[in-house]
């Protein structure tokens, strides 16, 4: 990520491009982590590209989706797992009130798209080592992403693709996930 001068050449960071991942299941940590993040896209520090929910339960993705409704930016993807992957549990009225009261897109997870895909299409939009991605929550989209295997939107498997775009990644305790030389 590049530096750049405006027209008063006062020296402005570019935005950080990031991925976030959360599993929005149990708790409320996860929407205090995403008023944050979008308190610093708000500043101009964060381009959020897609979040990404790693439970399975029905209302986590309108969840997520309600939270970036309500901080201005309905058009950030959702992206949930499928086909039996992501961790479950079978209640969480603390998601089902959030979804009940405020407005979303999404009906349930249903309706949302497959994280690993949305992952894959999302990386192949951007500049190489340009990514940052988050993590909050399971780590079984990422999972999932480095194991999934080229299709129409890249030539590259996920471990290629993650380590042609993203730099870095980081869990929510701050311990550094890859670099592009541990990826392998």
């Amino acid at each position: 990520m590049e530096n750049w001068v405006n027209s008063t050449n006062v020296r402005i960071k570019e935005p950080v491009k990031l991925i976030l991942d959360t599993d929005m299941l149990t708790d409320c940590d996860d929407t205090a982590a995403m008023g944050i993040l979008h308190k610093l896209a708000d500043d101009g520090e964060v381009d959020i590209l897609a979040t990404m929910v790693s439970s399975r339960y029905p209302m986590s993705g309108p969840v997520v989706d309600t939270i970036n409704t309500y901080y201005g930016r309905p058009h950030i993807p959702v992206g949930v797992p499928k086909n039996g992957s992501g961790a479950y549990r079978d209640n969480s009225s603390f998601l089902d009130k959030v979804a009940a009261e405020f407005p979303h897109q999404l009906e349930s997870n249903d309706h949302a798209a497959d994280a690993v895909e949305l992952y894959r299409r999302i990386l192949v939009e951007q500049e190489d080592d340009s990514v940052v991605i988050l993590t909050i929550g399971y780590m079984s989209n990422l999972a999932n992403l480095l194991k999934s295997t080229p299709d129409t939107d890249s030539e590259f498997d996920g471990i290629e693709l993650v380590r042609k775009k993203s730099g870095s990644g980081y869990v929510w305790e701050g311990i550094s996930l890859w670099t592009l030389q541990s990826i392998t």
